[in-house]
């Protein structure tokens, strides 16, 4: 047996002692713990404030994997820039 997984049996053995209200404590300690370990960062509570507050309606959805477009060849096409195109539309 590891000394890790010693210390764990002894930590498991100390929080079965524990009252109901202190293993409630626990278990709200260990959520937290997990939901900071799984990306609720400040943004995360930042943008979690504003809902709450009413300024968004709705949350922002994650960004566009980039790893999609990986691997992707690029097609190509005649004729002007779309974006020279447009400017020479706009004079």
């Amino acid at each position: 047996m590891s000394v890790a997984s010693a210390t764990l049996e002894r930590v498991l053995e100390q929080v079965k002692e524990l009252s109901a209200a202190e293993q409630q404590e626990l278990r709200e300690f260990l959520a937290r713990l997990a939901g900071e370990e799984a990306g609720d960062g400040p943004e995360d509570a930042f943008e979690r404030g504003l809902l709450e507050a009413g300024i968004l309606t709705e949350p922002k959805p994650p960004g566009v994997d980039s790893m999609v477009y990986e691997g992707r060849t690029p097609f190509r096409v005649t004729g002007k820039p779309a974006s020279e195109i447009i400017l020479e539309e706009r004079r």
